[in-house]
């Protein structure tokens, strides 16, 4: 599987290399191209692929027992400008290996797996962070909604309507997922630049070592352990090992 993750993460580096980094609009086209390659690798791979009405990215491997609240994992795959590779697509790609993992062995976990791909993390390009997510929780505002684009003024009303996004099923305080159907989720912690490593705001400041620690946070990262490639991997390795041995969950 780590050939598997690989492969995703130079296909999502070559579509978006701008020359020093990697750059993903928020509701633009780099960020699309992203979540359709994902939706076509998930597709490929016998997962069910969906999309919310704010264009959020679901895969999803159903469970034995689908009428349970669902687990779920996931991240973003926009990016700061020159950001970096694995700033949020490493929480994807890992979500996505453990379940194209489970499948291809096939085994069925208890409850369904579903794994996120939300849209517009980044606040480089609105001002504001989380901005898919608060979407399907019912948390966009007018406000919001009128937010211009750092590069051209553009407001995210129209970024999302150019997308494809309903903006009347996004608006007025609508949820578009009840959080009872959540069980748990878990998210990849990361911060990536150009490089291998980590960046803080537009990939200014890189390191090219680190270990994860769980934590809720947008993301933690510290410069004492394993390559970030490696952090990927192992976090898809972990979460195969808890599939595996929580088949009772």
């Amino acid at each position: 599987m780590e050939g598997f993750a690989a492969s995703l993460f130079e296909r999502l580096r070559r579509d978006a290399f701008d020359g020093v980094g990697i750059t993903r609009e928020s509701y633009a086209p780099g960020e699309t191209m992203a979540h359709e390659l994902i939706a076509d690798t998930a597709r490929q791979e016998g997962l069910q692929v969906g999309e919310d009405a704010a264009k959020n990215l679901i895969i999803a491997l159903p469970g034995r027992e689908p009428e349970k609240p669902f687990i779920a994992c996931g991240s973003h795959l926009d990016s700061v400008p020159q950001g970096g590779n694995f700033d949020g697509a490493a929480g994807v790609v890992a979500g996505l290996t453990v379940v194209v993992d489970l499948k291809r062995t096939g085994l069925v976990p208890p409850r369904t797996v579903k794994v996120f791909a939300f849209r517009a993390e980044e606040s480089a390009w609105f001002g504001k962070s989380w901005l898919g997510s608060n979407a399907m929780f019912g948390r966009l505002s007018d406000a919001d909604l009128s937010l211009p684009r750092a590069t051209n003024g553009q407001t995210l009303r129209d970024a999302m309507r150019t997308t494809g996004v309903d903006l009347d099923a996004v608006c007025g305080g609508k949820r578009l997922l009840d959080p009872a159907q959540l069980a748990a989720f878990h998210r990849d912690p990361h911060r990536t630049g150009p490089g291998d490593g980590c960046a803080g705001p537009a990939g200014r400041r890189r390191h090219r070592d680190l270990r994860q620690h769980p934590a809720h946070a947008h993301c933690l990262s510290w410069a004492l352990g394993a390559r970030r490639r490696r952090a990927a991997r192992d976090a898809a390795r972990c979460g195969i090992r808890r599939g595996a041995s929580h088949r009772a969950a």
